[in-house]
């Protein structure tokens, strides 16, 4: 219930962690446009990784030091930090909020534009999309989540459900499979790692900035069952 570390070295918000799976490296994301690598056992900066153009909104990463990131400059970039390089992947979208990745190699996002892309560092472009996910071009996807080692993605919005989608390992299909009332903005998602639920972020405006409000809505947690 108490701060133990304090990392300093942004220049602006910070809008995304992820902590490298087994270990205690922690990535960062920030308006500043920098992803941040930091050692958590030490309290001190690793590495800061330049590529995006704008804020970069949302970091991911597994166990391999590789990591993803999204922002507002339509860009997905893949990190591959012992080599010290990145793919940079490009949408139309105007502002790509959310990332998971669900394993090494494929990555799935939500966008501003009403988005679900699934992407494989193989190619440059989304190898597949559903638009307009959540109802339209005006549900921006704000939280998306995947369920380790499952075919199993959860996406929030504000239409008043979170929805979940199969997504296959090789990114050659996405398919809706179900939906849960979750009335808000779904600002953040969480898989428990048993996969007998799944936790919501809710607030009545959106994490980013406030185009909408939701009367009614109210901000706190969401906890949904996961039942076959």
């Amino acid at each position: 219930g108490t701060a133990v570390r304090d990392l300093r070295g942004h220049s602006s918000a910070v809008l995304g962690v992820a902590f490298r799976k087994q270990s205690q490296t922690l990535f960062s994301a920030s308006r500043d446009r920098t992803v941040r690598i930091w050692s958590v056992s030490e309290g001190a900066p690793l590495e800061t990784l330049y590529g995006h153009e704008d804020e970069v909104n949302a970091v991911d990463v597994q166990f391999a030091e590789r990591a993803a990131s999204c922002g507002r400059d339509s860009a997905v970039c893949y990190w591959k930090v012992p080599e010290q390089t990145h793919l940079t992947m490009n949408t139309r979208a105007g502002s790509i909020d959310c990332i998971r990745m669900l394993n090494e190699q494929v990555m799935v996002t939500g966008d501003d534009q009403g988005s679900i892309n699934v992407w494989n560092v193989a190619k440059r472009k989304p190898v597949r999309s559903v638009h307009g996910a959540h109802g339209g071009t005006d549900f921006w996807i704000s939280a998306i989540s995947g369920l380790v080692n499952t075919d199993l993605v959860a996406s929030g919005s504000r239409d008043g459900c979170m929805r979940f989608w199969q997504v296959d390992f090789n990114g050659s299909r996405i398919a809706p499979v179900g939906t849960a009332s979750v009335p808000g903005f779904v600002n953040s998602i969480a898989f428990a790692r048993s996969g007998r639920f799944v936790v919501a972020g809710v607030g009545s405006e959106h994490r980013f900035g406030r185009w909408w409000h939701l009367s009614g809505a109210k901000n706190g947690v969401a906890f949904v069952p996961l039942d076959t």
